[in-house]
């Protein structure tokens, strides 16, 4: 009897040895990620900007791995900002130009407007 208890306890430690080995193994597969080991090859993007210009700073790496809305680059706007600048020049010299314009457009509506009256006059008499 006393064998058969002592066989009952070393099988109920064996079995127990294994089911907490088991559940050890199981956690620890839990907190991996699941599927197999291995390496991911990165995904190449192609860039394009919206304006055309030269790249003043580069502030990634080849490779590295970068968030959506991160600086990548910047550009050097020297060319189109002088662009901008002319047009502007360009607006502000046509506002001159347009201001003796109006005020002749508003001589000639004047005149008009006094011709029509002497034409109505002349017509009434």
């Amino acid at each position: 009897m006393k064998r058969v208890f002592a066989a009952f306890v070393v099988l109920t430690l064996a079995l127990s040895a294994v089911l907490y080995w088991r559940l050890r193994v199981q956690a620890e597969a839990a907190d991996r990620p699941p599927g197999s080991s291995g390496v991911v090859e990165q995904t190449r993007l192609s860039l394009a900007a919206r304006l055309s210009a030269r790249i003043a700073a580069v502030h990634v790496r080849e490779g590295q791995a970068v968030e959506a809305g991160a600086l990548l680059a910047e550009l050097d706007c020297a060319e189109p900002d002088a662009l901008v600048a002319e047009a502007e020049a360009r607006l502000a010299a046509a506002r001159i130009q347009i201001e003796p314009l109006r005020n002749q457009a508003a001589a000639a509506a004047a005149q008009a407007e006094a011709v029509r009256r002497t034409a109505d006059a002349a017509a009434a008499q």
